[in-house]
């Protein structure tokens, strides 16, 4: 999964669940993956000078695994730090949903 037009030098989290209706976080963005547990891929990332960060879905890490089986469809979205007027804020990229063969 790639990620762009992140704030550079900053923390990400890749994450992925099943799909939902967005919902908005009071610090920025909206998570779009709440429809069953949050999944978490690792490590956490840091985004680049251009801001982007790769992340790679292992299918056989066993947490991986065991959930993202073919024939399944899972939401993919990317939770990273911001600052806006010198406050730490958060901020999510839109979600990729995708049907896995």
């Amino acid at each position: 999964m790639h990620a762009h037009h992140l704030p550079p030098g900053e923390f990400a989290l890749c994450l992925y669940g099943q799909e939902s209706a967005p919902v908005p976080l009071f610090s920025g963005g909206a998570l779009c993956i709440l429809g069953g547990p949050v999944q978490r891929l690792f490590p956490v990332l840091t985004s680049g000078s251009g801001g982007e960060v790769y992340c790679d879905v292992n299918l056989s890490a066993p947490s991986e695994a065991a959930r993202l089986l073919p024939g399944s469809t899972w939401s993919f979205q990317v939770w990273h730090r911001d600052h806006v007027g010198g406050a730490s804020v958060t901020g999510t990229t839109s979600a990729m949903r995708v049907t896995l063969e």
